[in-house]
């Protein structure tokens, strides 16, 4: 098994020069802050008016099992309500407002935050911050920002979460999807006025989210990345706005699952020319602590192996693919199978993950095989170059999805999903009708580039292999036609392409070199039985075996049977020899002659 090995060594090699440099940045976080310790921090010379929401931070590490008292103070009297946040980085932590951890008091998680109305005559503010785990140090960024009287209050309207006021979001994750919940803003609550009704308030809600760079899991980049999201400027600078879903809640946002690859999602509030920024929240789709495990979409010693099959193999089919006409077949008849099986098994079974990959992959070797014998058994061109056009299309409409098919509202609907996704996979056939020869060597070039860099692709961390990925979980996961897709393309992604594109342009370049001079396509390999055949039941056949048989046949060899319909009745024999017709030429003459 040394091709295991190999993969690996080529797939480190391009992550030296891709992705190391982001990753030798990491560093101690914070200072340590001992049990029961005071941490003020002050918001003198706050100016709310030009200033609102400005970010006052620290970063501190909490020892297990402590707490810290956190003292805002000089709040000056513009200030109408501050938003307090503590972020701890993969563990979590506990805010609350009082010691006592009391019912609608206190929050858990890593990406937390709370609101506090701020009284006239009102300078301090009194939270606390708990790290419950028997573990070593837990690195919290704590940050404090104030606003005035005419910005709306996140979460003022919440009816869901846990505490009165909910600036924060709930963010959870499974195999395919992230969902992001928030709960609706008041309106803007003067200290004079008595508050507005939820219900008949006008505060519009904006979703952004922003990706980190793939695979960095350390402490500076998760705070740093929090940071870039926590004001309404920066979320608008840094972010990437979606747009409102089309059925379900509004205050709920599904995206496409990208494990390893961290995302920041923020809401922003806004009421009239005012806007408040919500708690971001930030999610690897994955356990940090255990990333080897969690955050790799093939993790064990059978995925190892598997990537370096698919590595060789896609070599293979995308340099001699064309030549090696029969492996290919078989090859694409075992994946279109594999593939269309485990959908269907995903869909309509109830077995486990495993057992539908071994079942998708039996399958897939039976229509592998079928096809293989489709070609045996007629030796039809066009037939066993469509499943392979057929292929190439799947993975061109694989990609439009990928990049913004799967984002437009209209195609949030299966039926439109679909529609469009089979014309663009019918597509390719039709504009390679007439080439067929060149169809199948592009068809095997840009399925075997495919294939060698996905292997790269999970070694290097990058996200290429979701084109094929989400196309699935559209078909197997029944929330995801409402996810965002929007992808992470970075560095690493972009290097990937263009190996890709490079890739199948060399491919195409040899086979077509390998070919010249050559029949298109070789005969299929029953045809050793078939020409024996022919020759025994036609006799012609026989007789012009080759280029050096003679126009005119020797006296020995018995004359071909001519065709010649007959008029007499009851006689289904149109083919009549010399002998038997030869009555009937002589009459014709003798009437021609009288005549």
């Amino acid at each position: 098994m040394m091709f295991v090995p190999f993969v690996s060594f080529l797939a480190r090699i391009t992550l030296c020069f891709i992705c190391v440099p982001g990753l030798l940045h990491s560093s101690e976080c914070s200072a340590v802050i001992v049990d029961g310790e005071y941490l003020n921090i002050s918001l003198a010379n706050y100016n709310v008016t030009f200033e609102a929401g400005r970010v006052i931070k620290d970063t501190k590490e909490l020892l297990p099992f402590s707490t810290i008292n956190l003292n805002v103070i000089k709040i000056p009297e513009t200030v109408r309500f501050i938003i307090v946040q503590a972020h701890a980085f993969l563990y979590n932590i506990t805010l609350s407002y009082n010691a006592v951890l009391n019912p609608h008091s206190f929050i858990n998680g890593t990406n937390l935050g709370l609101v506090q109305l701020i009284d006239r005559n009102q300078s301090t503010a009194e939270f606390y911050i708990q790290n419950p785990n028997p573990i070593p140090n837990v690195s919290v960024l704590i940050t404090v920002q104030g606003y005035g009287e005419e910005d709306p209050i996140p979460g003022g309207c919440n009816m869901e979460f846990s505490v009165e006021i909910a600036p924060y979001l709930i963010t959870s994750f499974t195999e395919s999807v992230i969902i992001v919940d928030s709960q609706p803003a008041s309106a803007p609550v003067p200290r004079d006025r008595a508050p507005v009704v939820c219900e008949s308030q006008q505060v519009h809600h904006e979703m952004y989210h922003m990706f980190l760079t793939e695979r960095d899991f350390t402490c500076d980049s998760y705070f740093g990345a929090l940071l870039k999201m926590m004001t309404v400027q920066d979320v608008q600078s840094n972010g990437k706005k979606v747009s409102e879903p089309v059925e379900g809640s509004q205050m709920r946002r599904i995206y496409s699952a990208y494990p390893g690859t961290g995302s920041v999602y923020a809401v922003i509030a806004r009421s009239g020319i005012s806007a408040t920024a919500y708690v971001p929240s930030l999610t690897y789709a994955c356990s940090a602590l255990y990333w080897t495990d969690s955050c790799d979409v093939l993790n064990t010693t059978f995925s190892g192996v598997l990537c370096a099959v698919i590595f060789f193999l896609g070599l293979f089919v995308s340099l001699f693919g064309h030549q090696f006409f029969k492996t290919e077949i078989f090859l694409l008849g075992f994946l279109s199978g594999g593939l269309i099986s485990y959908i269907i098994l995903a869909v309509f079974s109830t077995y486990s993950s495993s057992v539908i990959m071994v079942l998708s992959v039996l399958l897939g070797l039976c229509f592998g095989a079928l096809w293989l014998g489709f070609w045996w058994c007629y030796g039809i061109p066009v037939c066993s170059v469509l499943l392979a056009t057929l292929t190439l299309g799947f993975v061109v409409a694989a990609v439009a999805a990928y990049g913004w098919l799967g984002d437009v509202d209209v195609l949030r609907t299966d039926f439109n999903f679909w529609m469009v996704f089979a014309c663009i996979v019918l597509l390719v056939p039709v504009v390679f009708l007439s080439l067929i020869q060149k169809a199948n060597m592009i068809s095997c070039a840009v399925l075997g580039a495919y294939a060698v860099i996905i292997p790269i692709d999970h070694y290097i961390g990058s996200n290429l292999k979701y084109i094929i990925v989400n196309v699935v979980r559209r078909a197997t996961v029944g929330d995801f036609r409402m996810a965002i897709v929007d992808p992470p393309f970075q560095v690493k992604d972009a290097v990937l392409c263009a190996i890709w594109i490079a890739h199948a342009i060399i491919g195409v370049a040899i086979q077509w070199y390998k070919q010249r001079g050559k029949p298109p396509f070789p005969p299929p390999p029953n045809m050793r039985l078939r020409i024996p055949f022919r020759r025994r039941r036609f006799v012609c056949a026989a007789t012009a075996a080759t280029e050096r048989t003679p126009l005119l046949p020797d006296a020995g060899i018995p004359p071909v049977r001519i065709p010649y319909i007959t008029t007499s009745d009851g006689n289904d024999d149109v083919f009549e020899s010399p002998e038997h017709s030869s009555s009937n030429f002589s009459f014709f003459k003798r009437w021609q002659q009288s005549a």
